[in-house]
């Protein structure tokens, strides 16, 4: 079976079956045998342009599609399922918190706007307000307009790469790390406790390096942020990752 294989497979490109179809990052090193998957905000420029240096001629990125394929053809499920997946996690409601913060978009306002991008995302296949390039369609979307300042019909292409930067930073944990609900990833880090967790990896990998956070937002505690609307928008988005990680909102 190429189940692990497959998935890995669609990850690293566009899927449209997928909530968020736009690729997932992971780094594959095949020589130290680890694949690091890579969510948006949860330290994952700290630990790939600092913590991971060591390794950067042997770490392949899977958006290197000429080296990603020429690998691939090497390799099988078995090869794959042997190599130790890492990940790093992080409550959802303070990593959508550091998502508004990092794009300087007033917090309620990106949550509101997300939620709503989410909401089309999962009805898209009925409604049809996606061209066949995955770019939604000027005259019956207008979620980001306004949230990114942007005028849908001067401004198209700058706003769809926007939006694809927003929502490749907010995709669920879980979906980097389930294959038909099975979880495939050996190790998940605490973005919370990242500096005494990630000495797991020290000892595995022999890696000396310290782990600089880099691109930190600066804010106080996410409960400070969030209405009751909005944390139902989190908790509908990311039910999973809240189930799954035993998350919930707490108030300080």
């Amino acid at each position: 079976m190429q189940v692990m294989k497959q998935y890995l497979s669609e990850m690293s490109k566009r899927n449209d079956d997928r909530l968020y179809p736009y690729p997932i990052a992971f780094v594959i090193n095949d020589h130290h045998q680890f694949i690091y998957l890579k969510p948006g905000k949860t330290a994952g420029t700290s630990i790939l342009c600092n913590y991971l240096r060591p390794f950067d001629n042997k770490n392949m990125f899977s958006n290197e599609s000429e080296k990603f394929d020429k690998w691939w053809k090497t390799v099988n499920d078995l090869h794959i399922a042997k190599m130790f997946k890492f990940i790093v996690k992080r409550n959802p409601f303070d990593r959508i918190l550091s998502a508004a913060i990092y794009f300087k978009i007033k917090p309620i306002n990106f949550f509101k706007y997300i939620y709503k991008d989410y909401k089309i995302n999962f009805y898209r296949k009925d409604k049809k307000i996606f061209d066949e390039k995955g770019f939604p369609l000027v005259n019956k979307y207008e979620c980001f307009a306004n949230l990114l300042d942007v005028e849908l019909n001067k401004d198209f292409e700058k706003y769809c790469i926007q939006r694809m930067s927003i929502v490749s930073h907010i995709v669920p944990i879980y979906d980097y790390v389930c294959i038909n609900n099975v979880i495939f990833v050996n190790e998940f880090l605490e973005f919370e406790n990242l500096d005494k967790n990630i000495i797991t990896i020290s000892k595995r990998f022999n890696i000396k390096n310290t782990l600089p956070h880099v691109n930190k937002t600066k804010h106080e505690h996410y409960s400070k942020y969030y209405d009751s609307k909005s944390i139902d928008y989190i908790n509908e988005m990311y039910e999973k990752d809240i189930d799954l990680f035993c998350y919930r909102f707490i108030k300080k």
